[in-house]
């Protein structure tokens, strides 16, 4: 028995030294997540001191903040590596710029002068493009020290570019000097207006002649109503209704464009026909497929998928439907500088104010050139405050911060001849801290003696939170004349002119003050053509 115990111990031992040890485990390396890069081919098709914009290979635009604009010029190829993925379906892009590779522009070879005929397709502070005769198209940097065209370019005019290379019909855009541009309107002169000193006299004629309610009325722009539009215009004297999307639904072009006849007809003088058709998630007529088979697209968008040529076409093709149906001012375009996530950001051209600056710039000449009247909002810049449709908001930024970024677009477009702008509800404490912009003698002020402005100013709809809670226990109508407004944007016309017409007799509301609004709002209906 002891030797059978003696040999199984000694089998044990000799296999356990048979037997090899595993190798003590190691982890698998783990590499650091890396974010993904991604790289976008294409020419540069914007720059401004904040932005540079880029055409990509496939079509579509992208849009990326830089600080100092790299030495590009517009057309130059280029490679750009970024970190993150690109949103297609977004003009503005959040991935941060990694790498710029642009390929040197070559230079041309002198060969004397090459003119190229045309008509001008698209035209934006940097470029302009030209459908040649042969049916190609051809676009220009412009060099500023040889540039001709001025800005208001419109598609249809006629241009010569003259070259010191001949254009390469098999690329769109050209690397050639351009030694001189001259670019005529093509027919297109905007509408039958008259000029400003002849529509003065032609107001003042008017204005001695109306009864002090009708001068009254004619500073309210009142909601559109479903029933009794035609009495409450003759009624009120109003000076004009806007229409929102109640009055399109289930409706033909027809149908609305009868209604709003009716209610003309029925107007001792003329009536203002406005509508919020700014395009993305603000549409009132194009919302319905009996007006346009898809809504307007956003600003962006229009952008982002073919540049300022699809601005230019949206704006005309805009203005052409509200023709078509009687109305005859667009209370657009935004020119708000927003920040992505504020709540103006999707109604906006985004971040950009020189980008957006541009933008106002082509949308006041096109809707210019059209006839249409526009209403450049929301003054002095909702920049990324809060919807003052349902409360109050306050912006603390200084005036300096103002002007160099909000008030840019603005400057724009009165620059372009916008004959209205409308003023924000948002508390701008740069101006006034108390009182919202719309209300606040001091924005106007502003407005009237820093920026030049001449035209017609309007509130913002008095119904909005915002404003009620400002108001004091007076009516917002009669504070915001006093300020120095000119045209009343409100739901509630009846209750609002009884309180103009009270202050005026009170003499809490000067005459005077009253006078100078009708002016303004005649001389703007005479340069539309609204009154004849």
């Amino acid at each position: 028995m002891k030797r059978f115990i003696l040999i199984l111990i000694c089998l044990f031992f000799l296999s356990a030294c048979g037997r090899e040890e595993p190798p003590a485990s190691t982890p698998l390396p783990t590499a650091e997540p890396t974010p993904m890069d991604t790289t976008l081919r294409g020419h540069v098709y914007e720059l401004t001191d904040h932005s540079l914009v880029i055409q990509s290979d496939g079509g579509g635009l992208y849009a990326f903040a830089v600080e100092g604009t790299p030495e590009l010029v517009p057309g130059q190829r280029l490679t750009l590596r970024c970190a993150g993925v690109l949103d297609e379906q977004n003009l503005w892009q959040s991935a941060a710029v990694l790498e710029l590779d642009a390929e040197p522009a070559e230079a041309a070879e002198e060969s004397g002068i090459h003119t190229l005929r045309g008509t001008v397709q698209d035209a934006t502070a940097y470029t302009l493009t030209v459908l040649g005769e042969d049916g190609h198209l051809y676009s220009f940097p412009k060099d500023p020290a040889r540039c001709f065209a001025p800005n208001g370019i419109l598609p249809g005019y006629t241009a010569e570019v003259d070259c010191d290379a001949l254009p390469n019909p098999e690329e769109v855009w050209q690397m050639v000097t351009v030694l001189q541009m001259r670019v005529t309107a093509g027919g297109t002169d905007g509408s039958a207006a008259l000029s400003d000193a002849a529509a003065a006299r032609r107001a003042a004629e008017l204005l001695a002649g109306m009864t002090l309610e009708e001068r009254v009325g004619q500073v309210f722009l009142g909601r559109f109503p479903l029933q009794a539009a035609a009495e409450n215009a003759a009624r009120w004297h109003l000076g004009g209704y806007v229409l929102y999307a109640e009055n399109a639904a289930g409706k033909t072009p027809g149908v609305l464009k009868s209604e709003i006849e009716a209610v003309q007809a029925a107007a001792k003088l003329p009536l203002i026909m406005a509508v919020d058709e700014e395009g993305g998630t603000v549409n009132r007529l194009s919302a319905y497929t009996a007006f346009r088979a898809l809504p307007f697209p956003s600003p962006m968008s229009l952008y982002h998928e073919g540049g300022w040529f699809s601005v230019n076409a949206d704006t005309a093709e805009k203005a052409a439907l509200l023709h078509s149906v009687g109305i005859n001012v667009n209370l657009a375009p935004v020119a708000d500088v927003c920040g992505s996530g504020s709540y103006m950001y999707s109604r906006s051209f985004g971040g950009d104010a020189f980008l957006t600056a541009q933008y106002v710039d082509e949308v006041v000449r096109g809707y210019t050139s059209a006839g249409m009247g526009c209403v450049l909002k929301h003054f002095p810049g909702y920049g990324d405050n809060v919807d003052t449709h349902t409360g109050s908001a306050r912006d603390n930024r200084s005036l300096t911060e103002l002007r160099n970024r909000d008030l840019l677009p603005f400057a724009s477009g009165i620059d372009a001849g916008a004959g209205c702008i409308l003023m924000s509800h948002n508390i701008v404490t740069a101006f006034d801290p108390g009182l919202p912009a719309s209300l606040s003698p001091a924005a106007y002020a502003y407005l009237r003696e820093s920026m030049g402005f001449a035209g017609v100013t309007m509130t913002d709809d008095l119904a909005m939170s915002a404003i009620r809670a400002h108001a004091g226990g007076e009516n917002p109508a009669v504070q915001a004349l006093r300020a120095g407004c000119d045209l009343i944007c409100s739901a509630s016309c009846e209750e609002e002119i009884a309180a103009v017409l009270a202050a005026l007799r009170s003499g809490s509301l000067s005459e005077t003050r009253l006078n100078e609004a009708v002016e303004r709002v005649l001389v703007w209906k005479l340069k539309l053509g609204i009154i004849v």
